[in-house]
C-alpha cells in the first residue's frame, strides 16, 4: 500500500450546522478547525471555496453543488457523496473511509496523499485527474473510469476493480494481485509492469489478442 502523511488535525475542533457551514462559506470561501456530523448539505457555492483541517461524519452531499474548491487535511467518514461534482477539484492529506462515492464526480482534479478506505466508489469519474500517492483499499471501483489520468505512487488493493477504464493510463508498477475482476478496459502499450496474480492473467488475454482455450 502507498505510504503518505494522513490528514492533520488539531484536538479541538468547533462544532458546525450544515447552515452554520454554507454560511461561513458564502461569506469568507474559507473555513478551517471544524467538523460536521449528521447533516444534510443542500447548497449551491458559487466561486472557490476553501475547506481546511476539518472532519465529515455521516454527512450527505448529494445534493450540493460547488464550482471550485480546495480540501486540505479534511476527514470523511461514513459520508454520502454520491454524484458530488467535483471536478478539477485539488486534495492534499484528505482520508474518505466507509464512504459511499457512487458516481463522484473528480475530473480533472489533482490528489496529493488521499486514501480511500472501503468506499464504494462504483462508476467514479476520476478522466484526466492527476493521482500521486494514493491508496484505494477494500473499495468497490467497478466501472469506474479513469481514462488518462495520471498515476504516480498509487495503490489498489484488496478491492473490486471489474470492468474499471484504465485507457491512457500508464501502470507500471502498479499491484493489482489482491482485487477481483473479471476483465479490465486498458491498452496493451499501458499494461506494461503491472503486478497480477497468474490466475488474473487470462482477464488480460483479450487485451493482447490472444485466445485462450479452455
Amino acid at each position: 500500500m502507498t505510504k503518505h502523511d494522513k490528514p492533520r488535525l488539531p484536538d479541538q475542533l468547533a462544532v458546525y450546522t450544515a447552515a452554520e457551514l454554507v454560511e461561513r462559506l458564502n461569506e469568507d470561501g474559507y473555513v478551517d478547525k471544524g467538523s460536521i456530523s449528521h447533516e444534510r448539505l443542500e447548497a449551491r457555492l458559487q466561486g472557490k471555496m476553501t475547506i481546511d483541517s476539518f472532519h465529515f461524519r455521516h454527512v450527505d452531499a448529494t445534493a450540493y453543488r460547488v464550482d471550485e474548491s480546495e480540501w486540505v487535511d479534511v476527514i470523511f467518514e461514513h459520508c454520502d457523496l454520491s454524484n458530488l461534482d467535483l471536478s478539477n477539484a485539488i486534495m492534499h492529506r484528505v482520508l474518505f473511509r466507509d464512504c459511499k462515492l457512487m458516481g463522484l464526480e473528480l475530473s480533472e482534479a489533482t490528489l496529493r496523499q488521499v486514501s480511500f478506505e472501503n468506499c464504494d466508489m462504483r462508476y467514479m469519474n476520476m478522466r484526466y485527474a492527476d493521482l500521486k500517492r494514493v491508496s484505494f483499499d477494500q473499495c468497490a471501483m467497478m466501472n469506474a473510469d479513469a481514462y488518462q489520468a495520471s498515476f504516480q505512487e498509487v495503490s489498489i488493493t484488496r478491492s473490486n476493480v471489474d470492468q474499471i477504464q484504465l485507457t491512457g493510463v500508464k501502470l507500471a508498477g502498479l499491484d493489482l494481485s489482491s482485487c477481483e475482476f473479471d476483465a479490465i478496459d486498458a491498452e496493451p502499450g499501458d499494461l506494461r509492469g503491472c503486478k497480477i496474480s497468474p490466475a488474473q492473467a487470462i482477464a488480460f488475454a483479450p487485451l493482447l489478442g490472444l485466445i485462450v482455450d479452455a
